[in-house]
């Protein structure tokens, strides 16, 4: 993907098109994810060119601004099940991520997760169910506990519950970091930053 070294902050919030790198694929295993098959996803489960928009900034150690987009869904739907699917879910979200769509001139890929939503607004969207790659742990007692992973549907952000050890799919949905640096930022700058 060729991207600019250096971007203005007003050229970073436009939105972008990711190429997709094409035949690429990963398997989930069944017991990683819980559910009954493994699953494989590849690079069919985007289009040729994937739409972003822009969700905030990333701030690397070094103090460096990149910007950050969410993409648009897969056409793929990600089965989750138990505790197991659960806890491993947001690491096997990531995992699709970055193999399928990591490539020159992007610096991460990752899932969105729960913290992203307050930087876009996800409730306006029409998009499909998807994961987010967030956790919540419920300790019932000393060492007993339950994993519960959150998703998006029709513009609600919903926690999946506890006990809930059904079959569950949502679709992925991505976020990239560019390899940009974003130059004239300031203190008044409007804009949100966001964790890697």
């Amino acid at each position: 993907m060729n991207v600019s070294k250096f971007i203005t902050l007003k050229e970073a919030k436009k939105s972008i098109v990711v190429p997709n790198p094409g035949e690429r694929s990963l398997m989930i295993r069944s017991i990683d994810s819980g559910y009954e098959n493994n699953q494989v996803f590849t690079s069919e489960v985007f289009p040729e060119k994937i739409k972003g928009n822009f969700l905030g900034l990333v701030e690397t150690m070094k103090g460096i601004a990149h910007p950050a987009y969410v993409l648009n869904v897969t056409n793929k739907e990600l089965y989750l099940r138990g505790n197991k699917g659960y806890e491993n879910g947001p690491a096997i979200m990531n995992g699709i991520c970055n193999t399928l769509l990591n490539q020159d001139g992007i610096l991460k890929v990752r899932s969105v997760k729960w913290s992203d939503l307050k930087a876009f607004n996800y409730r306006q969207e029409r998009q499909p169910c998807y994961w987010l790659a967030s956790l919540s742990v419920y300790v019932y007692s000393d060492n007993n506990y339950q994993y519960s992973i959150c998703y998006v549907n029709r513009g609600n952000a919903i926690n999946l519950g506890y006990g809930d050890y059904g079959y569950n799919s949502c679709y992925i949905r991505p976020v990239v970091v560019l390899d940009s640096v974003v130059t004239n930022i300031d203190i008044d700058s409007k804009c949100s930053w966001i964790g890697n």
